[in-house]
């Protein structure tokens, strides 16, 4: 309108201009003609056809059509009755996964109050109302076309469709006939006629008795009845009301949550004193209150009754912590508020598996599962590992509506963390890394940190299985240093949906879940529901799909986070197959921590403990092929402390939710199966330390050594020896698994011992030491074995058979002699010696006798003596000094002795 005025007044101008310099007739006409026909003093486009006449009939047309079409709608609206006002059913209603009604939500305890009995103590109470929304209330007929045509004209100007010009009556119909809050022109056109048509049946006191019953005031509650007994303590019935509590309550329905009067109170004051002033106006309608009284009024506190309110409010319902989560979720994805949830009759369907809820509840308020500790507290979360739905959530061991839900409080997440950011990744980005791979568990230090585990002691080189087993903290950080890295590590955490920060890049928070601010119960599940399946994660979510109250599908403001690729299918698989281990603990040798979550049922279930630093907060995180469950027992920020492990509380917790919701829904028993396309794992090529073993065989005289070979073409052995172990000598190379040491040295045994025939001491054994070194030919790894020790003992000397003489002279001597002896006797024997000696030239002969070995003695040699003193064939025989086992030539110069 007001363009149009400015266009009106300017036209004046433009026409005298037009008068004072009139161009040629032709101009004019070409003119008109260039600029497509315009004209009516120079408006150009859209705004050519708008001016008063245009107005005028626009509303004339607009409004025959509103009321013809009203009276052709006044018969849809005749079957409105006295019990569709009266039982409203706009509150918004939920639905489990399956698509069953579970409840409604905004549809609170209601005291119903006649007209009559609520004006009787508190006569001002609706006329409050009437000033608010409606004041022209009693001037009307259900449509205040005078209020609809200012509304229109500001929506055409405004080019929106904000303002509807509705009435009391109108939110009648809306609300508690139509149900549908689509802001269109056939939904405004039935709720017109509908609105006409209970006016036409009804009396103005019944209409407002049947607005005031069912209108919403916020925390759940409606009518104004129920709205002053929970905020004030009064019944409205027999409790007469202060004009600052009546200004209250008629101000609420504006904006039940952002007038809230307990969370938002100093809003709230604000909304009431603006309602005060309007409850002082004389318009239409008589003052409530006088000029005067309003600031008196407005110095008065809100006067809620808080105590009430908590009251009220502790009226548990089932279901009521998975109710509040779904609200604050279609709060932050849907922008629909808890006043829309309240009267517009939404149909949210959801990921509610009942029996699993009830679980939760039942297991987190369960006192035996804190073992007798007062102040401990749980959360808990279930989700659907295939699309991401939250299927139960508990609110916590003390929870009430109003409750924080404890589910989503932060706490440090301990070593369960570890499958997301170390063991998965290091599966993901290694191919030599699964349940087999050897990783070391030794004392190691960080930037001066050093990891220890929670025993207080190092296993060294261990599985990989064991390593997640018994959750080794050493080993594990091993890992996240050489195989992952810290950058790709928190990558991990995030795209699996945890809240990790700058601050968390570093060994501790990644690698042991000491993080800066934590996480929660369902960005736990979410992470790990990545792991169950097949590594895609799906944002964990309650609400799967909003209808509005035609049916229609809302559609959301923030798309939930779908089929993200957090990790390979064979990542996915191995950190399962490991996670196993923790529960079963099938295939580990050094214990698993997750054993009290084993299901009775036989269920295979995999998951992970986590323990923060002395014991605050304890988790464990685990799931069957069908959930995935997350839960935290944790002690309050004061009193007093008890020392949890994720290993005894929380598996203990889990396991009871767990086995209840299988067996309330009758769910069968599920094995884990590989994805399709994923071998099993193998265990990568490692170099095996071997035991040796050694014995000497004094017939051949050497050593001989065995011992196990690893059956691999890439391996080979380097034998050692050594006689002080410090010095260790390489004695060859294999590939088998035996090795014959023949360079060894015998221990002699002594000569005859001197002039008078005397004996040499004893011979002593001597003891070698062998080691075998296992070589790794491709990586060049060397693992020695144990130490061998092995003696090699003298020979012993064999006794001499009775002489028996030669019959034939065997003038060659024993052939064979002591060839066995030491080859490094005197070769040339007694060749020299002559003759039968005597007592000065027996020296030769006596030379010849002395040099053959002690054990050695033949009787060969004695008979094969020559008459001039000759050496015989056993003679050169006899000088080899070594000899063990030669038989002949001791006394091959024939029979010489001292006299010759």
């Amino acid at each position: 309108m007001d363009e149009l005025r400015r266009s009106s007044r300017n036209r004046p101008l433009r026409s005298r201009s037009s008068r004072s310099e009139a161009p040629p007739a032709r101009s004019r006409a070409a003119s008109r003609a260039s600029r497509g026909g315009q004209g009516g003093g120079g408006k150009s486009g859209i705004w050519r056809f708008f001016n008063w006449k245009w107005l005028v009939l626009v509303l004339m047309t607009s409004g025959l059509m509103i009321i013809g079409g009203c009276s052709a709608l006044k018969a849809y609206a005749s079957t409105v009755n006295w019990d569709d006002m009266k039982n409203q059913d706009t509150a918004s209603t939920l639905y489990d996964q399956k698509g069953d009604e579970i409840m409604k939500l905004g549809d609170s305890d209601r005291e119903y109050v006649t007209y009559e009995q609520m004006t009787k103590v508190n006569p001002d109470l609706p006329k409050a109302f009437i000033k608010v929304e409606d004041v022209r209330f009693y001037k009307h007929h259900g449509v205040d076309w005078f209020g609809f045509g200012r509304a229109m004209v500001k929506n055409i100007i405004t080019m929106s469709k904000g303002e509807g010009g509705g009435t009391i009556t109108m939110q009648v119909a809306r609300n508690i006939i139509l149900k549908n809050r689509e802001k269109t022109v056939s939904r405004k056109l039935k709720e017109m006629a509908t609105a006409m048509a209970i006016e036409d049946n009804f009396s103005k006191e019944k209409i407002l008795e049947a607005y005031l019953n069912n209108i919403y005031f916020g925390n759940g509650i409606k009518g104004v009845a129920m709205a002053a007994k929970v905020y004030f303590g009064k019944d409205i019935t027999k409790d007469k009301l202060e004009p600052e509590q009546i200004a209250l309550l008629a101000g609420l329905p504006k904006a039940p949550e952002g007038y809230n009067p307990i969370y938002h109170a100093d809003k709230a004051k604000m909304r009431r004193n603006v309602v005060l002033m309007k409850m002082a106006e004389d318009e239409n309608l008589p003052p409530i209150i006088q000029p005067s009284e309003v600031d008196k009024y407005k110095q008065k506190p809100l006067g809620v009754d808080t105590t009430k309110f908590k009251e009220y409010k502790k009226k548990s319902k089932q279901y009521d912590a998975y109710k509040e989560y779904v609200i604050h979720e279609l709060k932050e994805r849907y922008d629909i508020s808890e006043t829309d949830l309240a009267t517009k009759n939404y149909k949210i369907y959801t990921g509610l598996n009942p029996k699993a809820q009830v679980a939760v509840e039942k297991a987190v308020k369960n006192d035996e599962l804190y073992q007798g500790n007062k102040e401990l507290d749980a959360g808990a979360t279930m989700v659907n590992p295939k699309n991401g739905l939250i299927e139960a959530i508990a609110g916590g061991r003390f929870y009430k509506p109003t409750f924080a839900i404890r589910s989503l409080e932060p706490h440090q997440p301990g070593s369960s963390i570890k499958p997301i950011t170390v063991y998965a990744p290091a599966i993901d980005l290694n191919d030599d890394i699964n349940e087999y791979a050897m990783i070391p568990d030794e004392p190691v230090s960080y930037g001066g940190w050093t990891p220890k585990n929670y025993e207080k002691k190092y296993y060294g080189l261990v599985p990989m299985r064991d390593v997640v087993a018994e959750s080794m903290n050493a080993a594990t950080v091993w890992i996240l240093d050489k195989k992952v890295g810290l950058d790709k590590a928190l990558k991990f955490g995030r795209k699996a949906g945890l809240p990790l920060t700058e601050k968390d890049k570093g060994w501790s928070p990644l690698a042991l879940g000491g993080l800066t601010d934590g996480v929660n119960t369902v960005q736990m599940a979410q992470a790990y529901s990545a792991l169950n399946n097949n590594g895609v994660m799906n944002e964990a979510h309650a609400v799967d799909k909003v209808l509005s109250a035609d049916g229609e599908v809302v559609e959301p403001d923030k798309e939930v986070k779908k089929d993200i690729r957090v990790y390979s299918k064979k990542a996915a698989w191995y950190t399962t197959r490991m996670l196993l281990s923790v529960v079963s603990g099938e295939g580990v040798t050094h214990g698993n921590t997750g054993k009290f979550a084993k299901l009775d049922n036989g269920q295979p279930v995999a998951g992970k403990t986590g323990t923060t630093q002395n014991g605050k907060d304890a988790w464990f995180v685990g799931y069957t092929p069908k959930h995935v469950l997350a839960v935290t027992i944790f002690n309050p920020p004061k009193g007093e402390q008890v020392e949890l492990t994720g290993g005894k509380y929380p598996a203990k917790m889990f396991k009871a939710i767990m086995e209840d919701t299988m067996e309330s829904n009758h769910e069968r028993i599920m094995a884990f199966d590989p994805p399709p396309g994923v071998p099993e794992p193998t265990p990568p090529f490692q170099l095996m330390a071997v035991s040796v073993g050694g014995q000497y065989d004094p017939a051949s005289h050497a050593v001989n050594l065995s011992w196990n070979a690893q059956n691999d073409p890439r391996v080979k052995y380097r034998v050692e020896r050594s006689e002080d172990q410090v010095n260790w000598q390489p004695l060859g190379e294999v590939q088998g698994g035996s090795f014959t040491d023949t360079s060894i040295q015998v221990p002699q045994a002594g000569g005859g011992g001197g002039l008078i025939g005397g004996l040499a001491p004893a011979p002593q054994p001597k003891t070698y030491y062998y080691r075998v070194v296992a070589i790794d030919t491709k990586t060049n790894q060397e693992l020695p074995s144990n130490v061998a020790t092995v003696q090699v003992t003298p020979d012993q000397p064999q006794t001499p058979p009775p002489d028996q003489g030669n019959p034939q002279g065997n003038p060659q001597g024993n052939p064979q002699g002591n060839d066995q002896g030491n080859q490094q006797g005197n070769p040339q024997g007694n060749d020299q010696s002559q003759g039968p000696g005597g007592f000065l030239d027996g020296s030769s002969g006596q030379d010849g006798t002395n040099t053959g070995g002690t054990d050695g003695t033949s009787t060969d040699g004695t008979d094969g003596t020559s008459t001039d003193g000759t050496s015989t064939g056993g003679t050169d025989q006899g000088t080899d000094t070594g000899t063990d086992r030669g038989n002949g030539g001791h006394n091959g110069g024939g029979n010489t002795g001292f006299i010759g």
